[in-house]
C-alpha cells in the first residue's frame, strides 16, 4: 500500500536570536522522513524573505503546515505571509526572546516540538490587524518601541543585551502624550510605552499582560503611566514575576477598535521595528489563524 506524505514547509532563519539548534536542518530530516511528513526546507536570505516565501506558498502550493523556525521575527514574517489563507503554522523556537512560543507553551527540546508538529493539532486563534500587518504577539510604542530599534541595530543579540540596551535607554528617556481612541472613546494621556498585547509576553518570561488570551476575541491595550526612576525595579520584578497587573501604573483595557497618535512614528510589530506610524488603527480579527500546539495547551492559551 503507497503510503501518502504530508508536506511540511520549514522557514529557517539562520540568523535568528542565538541559534540555539546549529544543525537544525540535519535534525528536522532526521526525525520527519521517517513519519508520514515529507519535510521542505527554505532558508531565508533577507529581511522578509520569509513573508515572500510563505504568502507564495500558501497561494500557491497550500501546504499542510508551515513551520517558523526562529524568534519572534520570524513568527512574524511567518503569519504575514499566510495571511488568512488558512494554512496551519507551527513553531520551533530558535530566537531570543520567543514570546508567542512561551505563551503557547511550546518546548525547546526538539525532540519534543518535533513530537508535537508531527501531532499536528492546530487551533484557531486571533490576529491584530495594525494599518495592513499582522500582529499575532505583542507590538506597541513609547520605551519598548525604542529599545527593540536599538536591539535591531545592534550587533550583539540574547537578552543580556536587551537588557543592556534598555538599562542604557532607561535613564535618557522621557514619557510622551499620547491620543487613544478606544472602541470609540478618546482619551489623552502620557505613557512610558503602551503595548497592543495579543498574548501575555515580550519575550523571555517578561509578562507585560499575565491574563492575555490569543483566543479570547479582545486586544489587551497595556498602559504603563509614567513613574518615578527609583521604581523602576518593582516594576521589573512584578514584570518577571507574572504580577505587572497588579502595579498602579499598569492600566490594561480590553479593547476590539483602538486609534493611537502619537508624537513620533517608530513603533514595532511583535518586536519588529517600523517607521511611519505617527497615527495607528489596530483592530482584532478573531480565529483568524491557526497555530499547532500541544493538545493538552487548548484551554490554556
Amino acid at each position: 500500500m503507497t503510503r501518502y506524505k504530508k508536506c511540511f514547509v520549514f522557514i529557517i532563519n539562520p540568523v535568528a536570536g542565538k541559534r540555539r539548534h546549529k544543525n537544525i536542518e540535519r535534525e528536522i530530516y532526521s526525525y520527519f522522513l521517517s513519519t508520514d511528513i515529507e519535510p521542505l526546507i527554505y532558508q531565508t536570505q533577507y529581511a522578509g524573505h520569509a513573508a515572500v516565501v510563505c504568502r507564495q506558498l500558501a497561494e500557491q502550493f497550500s501546504p499542510a503546515a508551515i513551520i517558523a523556525v526562529g524568534g519572534d521575527g520570524t513568527v512574524n514574517e511567518v503569519v504575514n505571509g499566510i495571511g488568512l489563507y488558512g494554512v496551519p503554522m507551527g513553531i520551533i523556537p530558535n530566537g531570543s526572546g520567543n514570546g508567542l512560543a512561551r505563551h503557547l507553551g511550546l518546548p525547546t527540546n526538539l525532540e519534543k516540538i518535533f513530537n508535537i508538529i508531527e501531532k499536528g493539532y492546530s487551533t484557531p486563534v486571533d490576529l491584530i490587524r495594525i494599518g495592513e500587518k499582522y500582529s499575532i504577539n505583542v507590538s506597541g510604542v513609547g520605551f519598548d518601541a525604542l529599545v527593540a530599534r536599538r536591539f535591531q541595530d545592534s550587533l550583539s543579540r540574547g537578552l543580556i543585551s536587551y537588557v543592556r540596551i534598555a538599562v542604557s535607554e532607561f535613564f535618557k528617556y522621557h514619557p510622551e502624550e499620547y491620543e487613544l481612541m478606544i472602541d470609540g472613546k478618546m482619551n489623552r494621556q502620557k505613557a512610558f510605552l503602551i503595548s497592543i498585547a495579543n498574548s501575555s509576553q515580550f519575550g523571555n518570561n517578561i509578562l507585560i499582560s499575565p491574563k492575555a488570551s490569543v483566543c479570547d476575541g479582545y486586544i489587551d491595550l497595556c498602559v504603563i503611566s509614567p513613574f518615578p526612576k527609583w521604581t523602576a525595579l518593582g516594576l521589573l520584578y512584578k514584570l518577571l514575576c507574572r504580577k505587572i497587573n497588579r502595579s498602579p501604573y499598569l492600566k490594561i483595557t480590553r479593547a476590539k477598535k483602538i486609534r493611537l497618535k502619537q508624537p513620533g512614528n517608530v513603533y514595532h510589530i511583535d518586536g519588529e521595528v517600523m517607521e511611519g506610524g505617527a497615527v495607528l488603527e489596530a483592530e482584532i480579527v478573531e480565529g483568524a489563524f491557526r497555530v499547532i500546539i500541544p493538545e493538552q495547551r487548548k484551554n490554556l492559551i
